[in-house]
């Protein structure tokens, strides 16, 4: 998300005009439904938790207006050209193959990465920002439900564990995991980061019958297996 906001005009560029082009090109081939990735950054700083899919939206980057204006899209070509769309709202996804030397590297791969080779870990803020970790396996069954399921076309659906983990205790449960004792450097607050979210999924748990099954510690735990 940072990257948005250094480069917005790019951010609009791959995520709605790509969901745009994305959607003319089902259209055109008869594709019955879509299920399209959204994401948890659409709720901004709203201080209701758990997040839940009906609450007001403040999205506080450009990586999360793109991500809304391509649900509108989503949306709309359901109105219009009864396309069969199911928006899935995913939390914070990790697992292996997750590459720390991406820009857009998740903080896990990027904790994992820095403490095997025994680098210093800069946490932004005070490390007490709340994050809603999911395993990667979980949120492709989740894809593959909402590929099936009747009942969750025309639904935005949060994808996640529903638990809050700040960022400190996971840097205490990866460390402690990999047994390097190396305490964290602290940075200033980057822009348009979210304080505290975390995911109510009882709409996925009834449209899909999902639920996350992979705990934080043995995703961890597995994520790390394929890293050594």
């Amino acid at each position: 998300m940072p990257l948005s906001v250094e480069d917005p005009l790019t951010t609009n560029e791959i995520n709605t005009i790509g969901a745009l082009n994305l959607l003319e090109a089902v259209r055109a081939n008869r594709v019955k439904r879509l299920v399209f990735s959204s994401t948890c950054a659409l709720y901004g700083d709203e201080p209701t938790l758990p997040k839940q899919e009906t609450m007001p939206l403040f999205p506080l980057s450009p990586y999360a207006v793109s991500k809304l204006a391509a649900e509108g899209y989503c949306l709309n070509y359901m109105a219009h050209y009864g396309l069969e769309t199911v928006i899935l709202r995913y939390f914070n996804v990790y697992g292996p193959r997750q590459q720390p030397s991406s820009a857009y590297a998740g903080v896990i791969s990027l904790f994992i990465d820095h403490l095997l080779a025994e680098k210093p870990v800069t946490i932004y803020g005070d490390g007490e920002q709340a994050r809603d970790f999911v395993y990667v396996t979980d949120v492709a069954r989740a894809n593959l439900l909402a590929g099936q399921s009747r009942s969750a076309i025309g639904h935005i659906l949060n994808i996640g564990a529903g638990l809050p983990t700040t960022i400190n205790a996971l840097y205490q449960t990866v460390s402690g995991l990999l047994e390097v004792n190396l305490p964290p450097q602290y940075g200033p607050p980057r822009a348009g980061d979210v304080r505290l979210s975390y995911a109510d999924t009882r709409l996925a748990q009834h449209h899909l019958g999902w639920q996350a099954d992979v705990s934080l510690a043995n995703g961890l735990a597995q994520t790390i297996s394929t890293m050594l």
